[in-house]
């Protein structure tokens, strides 16, 4: 279920965040977003993430990658795009089939250290 939340998102992630996926919904910033395919697909993979790590634990180790790259000397934006959630995501939102094709924890294979 897509859902559009202009000040959630605004409060919880920032100005710059147009889109999140928070188990089970997809949050968008407004209607233009919630109609990106793309995008749409990006957070659908998320989705998937989540429900193969049972939730909470996609959670944690999501924010642990990101403090993780953090630490060694990443920029704010260089932490979120190491983050191996973030990396499949972004490699494969415009394969629209991958979802149908898609192994499980297929996210490890982008750990970087």
């Amino acid at each position: 279920m897509i859902l559009i939340v202009p000040l959630f998102l605004r409060i919880v992630a920032g100005k710059y965040v147009n889109a999140m996926a928070l188990w089970p919904f997809i949050l968008v910033r407004n209607l233009e977003i919630k109609e990106s395919e793309v995008t749409t697909h990006h957070e659908k993979i998320h989705i998937r993430q989540q429900l193969e790590l049972f939730i909470i634990p996609f959670y944690v180790l999501y924010i642990g990658f990101y403090f993780y790259y953090r630490v060694k000397s990443k920029t704010h934006m260089q932490a979120y795009l190491s983050i191996p959630f973030e990396k499949e995501a972004y490699v494969s939102e415009s394969d629209f089939d991958y979802l149908k094709i898609r192994k499980w924890w297929a996210w490890k294979r982008y750990i970087s250290y």
